[in-house]
């Protein structure tokens, strides 16, 4: 669980995936601030300068995975019917990448 605390962009090497579970996150990459709500996601290179927490004082729950630079997920996710779904991508998911700001969520499927 995430609390409020003031933005700190930091860079390092690897990858970042980001599920909301509960409340409202604050995700800043580079000069794009935006606000992620539950079951929504992020996805970037975490050589780009970046900070996240909650976007308000609430407190806000995350699933946060961290991968090796250039490392790509792995989705197995079908519901059963062979061919269904998108390969690496999940039936239904919210995804963003590179510049949040920039470019709005587009719907998987």
């Amino acid at each position: 669980m995430l609390t409020h605390r003031e933005p700190k962009l930091v860079t390092h090497s690897g990858h970042e995936w980001l599920y909301v579970l509960v409340g409202e996150l604050r995700l800043v990459l580079g000069t794009n601030d935006t606000a992620l709500r539950p079951g929504e996601v992020a996805e970037f290179d975490t050589s780009t300068p970046h900070w996240l927490g909650p976007a308000h004082a609430e407190a806000v729950e995350i699933l946060h995975l961290f991968g090796p630079h250039r490392d790509q997920p792995v989705n197995r996710t079908n519901h059963g019917a062979p061919g269904a779904g998108h390969p690496g991508r999940p039936v239904g998911a919210r995804v963003m990448t590179g510049s949040p700001a920039a470019s709005a969520c587009a719907e998987g499927g």
